[in-house]
């Protein structure tokens, strides 16, 4: 079945009632309902001359009659009209409310050409009434029972043209014309959803008359007008161009560079080019083999992503190497136990005093100050307050330097000659422990004796 309208289609009827009508042949001069086709329907008018009728009508050749299928316009309040004995005209017609046409602003039907470019000062123009709703609006029985009606359609499905912002001019923009009685109260506006849980204004201006929106591919792909003081008058907006989805109230803009946008059970790869700092939030990433938790003195595993892959704690900080004369002792030791009379050792937490008398009671005892520092990135000189909150102080020659437990050698790895820092050939990693131990040389020790200790800190 096709909607047919055909030239020239008059004849005459003598049906009574409000039923199907009865067509009695061609008025002299034109054609019969005939050029409609069996089963087609048409827009016709019945009339008297007093009383009328225009509807849309379904043909049938069989009895050659005319049923009355929708009726759009009547003298009786627009209902069938229940006609008594007489003859009279029935033809084939163009509603108004079916019609297209040139519109005051030059554009013709706002609905069918929205396509059309309006400009900030001649924008797209809509004409909005509020009305009593029927079951013709998608929201009837829900909400108020009053809804828009926009160039006299009640609440319509729009279109939205405009996917550039590149210019200040390429914008397109539409204006939704109302009553300034109408507006106020009934104030026409933009939301992200149908219940008005968020109000869109991006690229809105609103007066006591009309709101206006320039429309670019930025604009939400779908927006929702509505009263902002009534429930569902109103219905919705698709920007064909837009480039932001809006789902529930939940927008995703598609990305400015190239690349593929991956969903669940794809397999392909997003570039990081392509997701927003701080887009991803710490639920969103994949589980790894790292157990959550804090570890001590740990030793950890990064791959070439500079991701963590594995995590232990450690044992404490690592050994130190122990030499005789620059042999070292066959296992590497983490205490240090010093043995005999002569020999006192003091101190708490990482700093450590131990002091060796002259073995005849009358020399100097040797005095040995340690001290910690934790390094950053890249650091090479260690200097001032220690982990512990003591200062480094020593005498050129008179010191040991560890880095993470290994013994390391004057000049080759580090230069200490100023009493106050120590300088590393080669900058430690981040977190890196380096740890000093300065001495005072007593008169009963020998300087061609390497002093060999090993210093357990924190721990």
């Amino acid at each position: 079945m096709a909607l047919v309208v055909a030239d020239r289609v008059k004849e005459t009827t003598t049906t009574t009632g409000t039923g199907t009508y009865t067509l009695a042949g061609a008025v002299t001069g034109f054609e019969s309902f005939a050029s409609i086709g069996n089963g087609n329907t048409t827009y016709y008018c019945c009339t008297d001359g007093t009383d009328f009728e225009v509807g849309i009508g379904t043909y049938t050749s069989s009895g050659t009659t005319l049923a009355r299928t929708t009726i759009l316009q009547s003298s009786n309040s627009d209902s069938a009209v229940n006609w008594t004995s007489g003859t009279r005209d029935i033809f084939v017609t163009q509603p108004a409310e079916k019609a297209v046409y040139k519109e005051a602003s030059e554009y013709v039907d706002a609905f069918l050409l929205s396509s059309s470019y309006g400009s900030s000062s001649n924008p797209v123009e809509f004409s909005v009434t509020v009305v009593t709703k029927t079951s013709a609006h998608p929201y009837y029985g829900d909400g108020s029972s009053q809804g828009y009606a926009i160039n006299g359609i009640e609440s319509p499905a729009l279109t939205l043209y405009g996917v550039d912002n590149v210019t200040s001019n390429s914008e397109y923009h539409y204006r939704f014309t109302l009553s300034s009685s109408d507006m106020s109260s009934h104030p026409f506006r933009l939301y992200l959803d149908a219940d008005k849980t968020t109000a869109y204004t991006t690229g809105v201006t609103t007066t006591s008359t009309y709101l206006q929106i320039a429309v670019t591919e930025d604009t939400p792909n779908i927006l929702y007008y509505q009263c902002s003081s009534h429930a569902y008058m109103g219905n919705h907006a698709i920007v064909l161009g837009s480039n932001k989805i809006n789902h529930s109230e939940a927008l995703l803009t598609f990305p400015t560079t190239s690349g593929t946008l991956i969903g669940t059970g794809d397999t392909g790869t997003v570039a990081t080019a392509m997701i927003a700092d701080d887009a991803v939030s710490a639920d969103k990433l994949a589980d790894t083999a790292v157990t959550a938790g804090s570890y001590t003195n740990a030793s950890i595993t990064v791959d070439a992503q500079g991701r963590l892959t594995a995590a232990s704690t450690g044992s404490g900080g690592g050994g130190v190497t122990v030499q005789e004369e620059g042999s070292s002792l066959s296992t590497t030791a983490t205490t240090l136990n010093f043995v005999g009379s002569d020999v006192t050792a003091s101190g708490t937490g990482a700093t450590k005093t131990i002091t060796i008398s002259s073995s005849s009671g009358g020399g100097t005892p040797i005095t040995i100050n340690t001290f910690e520092y934790t390094a950053t990135a890249n650091q090479t000189t260690f200097s001032g307050s220690d982990a512990n909150s003591a200062t480094m102080s020593y005498t050129a020659g008179n010191i040991f330097v560890y880095l993470n437990g290994v013994l390391l050698v004057d000049t080759d790895d580090y230069t200490a000659t100023n009493g106050t820092s120590v300088v590393l050939q080669s900058g430690a990693a981040v977190n890196d422990k380096l740890q000093v131990a300065a001495f005072s040389n007593g008169g009963g020790v020998t300087t061609g004796k390497a002093i060999a200790m090993a210093i357990v800190f924190g721990g």
